[in-house]
């Protein structure tokens, strides 16, 4: 009877309107903010994450470039020695193969392996005596990382080691174990292509690789499969004294996983809202009637007074 009149059906959706309206606003200003701050902690996350990876990698290039100096006599003699004389150094765990190259001669003296002549010839960066390099070969579409360390010689030119690094002492499929399960990562070189993964990795073309190359560190998101994730990248240090590609080790996370603290609210909330409506509802029409029944039964005895109707009388309630 209440909602049969166009006032308390406008009143009723003024009730709920009061009430609705402020509810899924903050609802969705919180979302909003929570979200956000979600994805800024997993960001945090992910840039933590990709400067340790990128930290181990570096420290354990740096103990073999200390290696190398501290191998540098032995070194100067074994490219002096006769072709047939043993050469014995302590860098095979580091190298699967190595020779030395005598700049001034053009000679190369093997080392450990069988790295090829062919190889040794490739253009690589002119790097002074006493400082090293680290370059990124494609043989077959497979990446191999070339070391090398300009041997200083006084008076001379010295010779420059020139080795393929061992990629396991740099990063071991042991230490992808040791991250969280829910961050993959990829360590990318722009021209190469990822040197090492675990698991899904983002295609690097055209925006993103453009990214990567545009700054040192950055956050930026992509989908794979069924899947978006929000990723974090990070460079190498800069040094002279040893030279790197300019290498990104990039972490990502699934999105679900960074809004998964979010999935009660979500899951929870349209069944509050649902609830909240239909209490407000209830609430708003006991009041509506409890204000406007007395209000109906005074004009139909209003319309019977208009009528000539003076014997029946009006009982009105408040």
């Amino acid at each position: 009877m209440v909602l049969g009149s166009p006032f308390g059906r406008r009143l009723l959706l003024l009730f709920i309107g009061s009430a609705l309206v402020p509810t899924l606003l903050v609802a969705v200003l919180s979302f909003q903010s929570v979200r956000g701050q979600l994805a800024t902690q997993s960001e945090d996350r992910l840039h933590a994450t990709a400067n340790s990876i990128q930290r181990v990698v570096y420290d354990r290039l740096e103990i073999i470039e200390a290696d190398l100096r501290r191998n540098e006599e032995n070194l100067v003699r074994c490219a002096a020695a006769p072709p047939n004389a043993a050469c014995r150094t302590d860098l095979t765990y580091a190298f699967q193969s190595a020779v030395l190259f005598d700049p001034a001669t053009g000679d190369l003296r093997p080392l450990a392996g069988n790295l090829t002549r062919a190889t040794a010839a490739l253009p690589f960066p002119k790097i002074a005596a006493g400082q090293s390099a680290v370059v990124v070969d494609l043989v077959g579409g497979k990446p191999r990382l070339i070391m090398l360390h300009h041997i200083a010689v006084a008076g001379r030119d010295g010779p420059v080691l020139i080795g393929q690094l061992n990629p396991d002492e740099l990063w071991a499929p042991a230490d992808a174990d040791m991250l969280p399960e829910s961050i993959l990562f990829a360590w990318v070189d722009p021209v190469a292509g990822i040197l090492a993964a675990k698991g899904e990795a983002p295609e690097l073309e055209g925006e993103t690789i453009g990214r990567l190359k545009s700054a040192p560190s950055g956050a930026f998101e992509w989908s794979g499969g069924h899947e978006s994730y929000l990723a974090a990248y990070r460079s190498f240090p800069v040094s002279r004294r040893l030279q790197l590609p300019a290498w990104r080790v990039v972490t990502s996370e699934p999105t679900s996983r960074v809004v998964a603290p979010m999935a009660d609210f979500t899951r929870m909330f349209p069944l509050l809202l649902v609830l909240g409506v239909v209490v407000v509802a209830g609430f708003a029409l006991s009041q509506i009637r409890r204000s406007l029944v007395p209000l109906m039964v005074l004009q139909r005895g209003t319309r019977r007074v208009t009528g000539q109707d003076f014997e029946t009388p009006v009982e009105v309630t408040s």
